[in-house]
């Protein structure tokens, strides 16, 4: 395998990594521990470093010009979808319970 593909294969996986650790942080909270390891919050961290290393990896040896800046117009879609899913129900008392609420004291959805 060539470098430049080696580098998206691995640039994938931790996109990867980033999506599985954030379906774990709002399923079981952003402070839930597995096993006495790192808080979900410190694995996400983890996860986003990872994957910033990445790009900067694929800028600096293949000349890409990856960009890792905050995007307004991406804030004003996220806003817009978050409130349609509040219309939607999809929150509880219109506040998101794998933030706010400990695992343990979450009995029903």
């Amino acid at each position: 395998m060539k470098r430049l593909a080696y580098l998206l294969t691995q640039l994938a996986e931790e996109a990867s990594e980033v999506s599985l650790i954030t379906l774990k942080a709002q399923q079981f909270g952003l402070a839930e521990r597995y096993n006495q390891g790192p808080t979900n919050a410190e694995r996400i961290q983890e996860e986003l470093t990872d994957l910033v290393t990445l790009v900067d990896m694929l800028n600096d040896e293949f000349g890409t010009t990856f960009q890792l800046n905050p995007c307004d117009v991406k804030r004003a879609k996220v806003d817009h979808w978050y409130e349609y899913s509040l219309r939607c129900h999809a929150f509880i008392d219109g506040h998101d319970i794998a933030v706010d609420t400990p695992a343990e004291k979450v009995v029903e959805i």
